[in-house]
């Protein structure tokens, strides 16, 4: 359910940055708890110990390139800049 609901936020609220990066964190940890589940079934648990540190580093880059953008252009809007960089 929070995967649908957080594809919805993403069509609807593209145009901020900040928004779209937490929708995207938000559909990583919907999709990670759904393979989880289903990987618990198979005992083979140890999975999530890999896909946490890749769910971090690519929350971390996304924050890094919001404040970039801010840093450089001065708004945190996409409506509102070229990303032509």
């Amino acid at each position: 359910m929070t995967y649908l609901i957080s594809i919805f936020m993403i069509t609807t609220f593209y145009h901020h940055l900040l928004l779209t990066l937490m929708t995207l964190e938000i559909l990583m940890i919907s999709s990670m708890l759904s393979i989880f589940y289903i990987l618990t079934l198979i005992n083979f648990e140890y999975f999530i110990m890999i896909m946490i540190p890749i769910i971090i580093c690519e929350g971390i880059m996304g924050l890094t390139i919001l404040i970039m953008i801010i840093q450089f252009k001065g708004k945190g809007s996409l409506n509102s800049m070229n990303l032509n960089i």
